[in-house]
């Protein structure tokens, strides 16, 4: 079998959510306004997610609906290294530290989601920065020439320590995000895998392979979307709030509770849920193309025997 080195399966785990970030980031940038729309119980501004898609469209056309899309692939390259690409190493140190690593048995779910919230939580944590100039351009209520400007003026303006505005949520977010996901994708990947339908396929490894990337991560992307929605939801908000003293919601650790109740109270709990939709519309095929294409650098790179 093809040996990846742990150095690249993180660069690879990397690359390949920030190439699927160029086909979904319009979804994403609908994700976001439909979070905030009907803030505080104010007039909603769009029906639905195509309904917002449209409205952006006749704003600004193409460039209106990719907003932000060079920090969205930084983002994606920034929290799936850690997020993804932690994942694999350290499950393999956890086998060699336990002695079955070469058994053949499969993992434990306590093992796998103890493991994927670590990844999780640290891949929100440090991505956050990111994340927050991200959903501000997206939102349409700032304007950054691009990733490093927004952290420029950021730091300029709030201090550094805004970057970790709503990190709690961030790490929060990802852990049940992430949880979900990989635990989703790499039970689902071992059913298919391991399934006489599989087997009885025409077609070479590496096809076979990318075809089990593909479903297995259009399933995860389902389930992280409808696991991690309410906190999803209360970062967008915290992470868009006002910087000028007329802020919607505490700050510090609190922050996401506290957007959470207030959301709840004002708009209840569909409120939390806003966006679902167009999260799973995003997510399903955003997970499946990331998957696809780490699967495709894997085989390209590594051959037939590369998983």
């Amino acid at each position: 079998m093809a040996s990846i080195s742990t150095a690249e399966n993180l660069l690879i785990s990397g690359t390949g959510p920030a190439m699927a970030a160029v086909f979904t980031n319009p979804l994403d940038v609908a994700r976001v306004n439909m979070q905030i729309n009907g803030e505080g119980g104010g007039q909603r501004a769009y029906r639905n997610t195509g309904d917002c898609i449209a409205q952006i469209w006749r704003q600004g056309r193409w460039p209106a609906v990719q907003r932000g899309l060079k920090t969205a692939m930084c983002r994606e390259f920034v929290q799936n290294v850690p997020r993804l690409g932690l994942y694999a190493p350290l499950m393999q140190a956890w086998r060699a530290a336990d002695g079955t690593l070469s058994d053949g048995t499969a993992d434990p779910f306590g093992k796998r989601f103890s493991v994927a919230v670590f990844c999780g939580a640290f891949g929100g944590v440090f991505s956050n920065p990111l994340e927050i100039v991200k959903a501000r351009v997206q939102s349409g209520r700032y304007s950054y020439r691009g990733p490093l400007n927004g952290l420029g003026t950021i730091a300029k303006g709030e201090g550094i320590a805004a970057w970790f505005k709503g990190a709690d949520a961030s790490a929060v977010r990802c852990a049940v995000g992430t949880s979900s996901q990989l635990l989703a994708q790499t039970y689902a990947k071992d059913v298919i895998l391991a399934s006489s339908w599989y087997h009885g396929l025409e077609g070479s490894p590496a096809g076979k392979l990318w075809l089990a990337y593909c479903l297995s991560g259009l399933w995860s992307g389902v389930v992280l979307s409808c696991a991690m929605q309410p906190f999803d939801t209360a970062r967008t908000r915290l992470y868009t709030d006002a910087a000028d003293g007329n802020s919607r919601y505490r700050k510090g650790v609190v922050g996401m509770l506290d957007a959470m109740v207030k959301t709840h109270a004002c708009e209840g709990i569909s409120g939390l849920y806003k966006g679902l939709t167009g999260n799973i519309v995003r997510q399903g095929p955003h997970m499946a193309i990331a998957f696809s294409f780490i699967s495709l650098i894997k085989s390209g790179v590594y051959g037939d025997a590369a998983t």
